[in-house]
């Protein structure tokens, strides 16, 4: 499996250590205090007037976070924007006072009071960068996985879904009806187009991406149940899903 993220390690040295911080709608006194805690993190700082601008900002492959006031997230007008990122970024929401952020560091990512931002703001974007960061190797994680999926011959395909279903080849041979020899070659083949050596980490990788993918499941079901109801496909961030393998012969146990 270390050739595998191997190839994530690279995508992320491409980036060149870059994360940006995209503050949304704040007053001149906090963005002072923002840019300073940016800056002592090597992060920069971009602002924008409204959550749509900010929206347009976005790319699947960056490695961002989003400060915004709480304004945004109950404003029927923007709240439908606001509401999505909560499933797809690090959020830190500026809240009206202490109880109403100890409230929201519940539901988004971290909540931060205005009177706590000059004691708190470099430490709440040093974990926000951070944090920013692994979602973004997250999500390479998945995009490669299923890349690679889709590079599968039918017969190769057989065979994943058989070996981490935890079938041995003797059994998956006899199922598909060919030789030992026939799965040994196949198999080798899987583990040279996923970067892993055996069967352990092929079936712990295909556990860990099932695991990533339902909890972008349910951060989704609920961001979209505090969404308003004409809350727009979202435009940005796509959910990554699994090849159509809907031709190909399908292995049953």
């Amino acid at each position: 499996m270390q050739a595998f993220y191997n190839s994530i390690d690279q995508q992320c040295e491409r980036l060149g250590g870059a994360c940006r911080a995209i503050l949304v709608g704040a007053n001149d006194t906090s963005y002072s205090v923002w840019r300073t805690a940016a800056e002592s993190q090597g992060v920069f700082l971009q602002t924008v007037s409204e959550p749509s601008e900010a929206d347009s900002l976005l790319r699947s492959d960056s490695v961002t976070f989003i400060i915004s006031p709480i304004r945004w997230f109950t404003d029927a007008a923007s709240m439908n924007w606001a509401c999505r990122w909560l499933h797809q970024l690090p959020i830190v929401v500026i809240g009206g006072n202490a109880i109403e952020a100890s409230l929201w560091r519940q539901l988004a990512w971290d909540a931060v009071a205005p009177e706590e931002l000059s004691r708190a703001a470099e430490t709440v974007v040093e974990m926000a960068r951070d944090e920013a960061f692994r979602r973004a190797r997250q999500r390479r994680v998945e995009a490669l996985y299923y890349e690679r999926i889709a590079a599968f011959s039918p017969e190769e395909a057989q065979v994943f879904t058989a070996v981490c279903s935890g079938r041995l080849n003797k059994q998956i041979a006899s199922d598909l009806k060919v030789s030992v020899r026939t799965i040994e070659q196949r198999r080798r083949r899987v583990f040279e187009k996923m970067g892993v050596d055996s069967a352990v980490p092929l079936s712990a990788l295909a556990a860990t991406v099932q695991t990533l993918a339902e909890q972008n499941r349910v951060c989704q079901r609920v961001a979209i149940q505090l969404a308003p109801a004409s809350i727009p496909e979202p435009k940005t961030f796509p959910r990554i899903t699994s090849p159509d393998v809907s031709k190909r012969p399908v292995y049953s146990m």
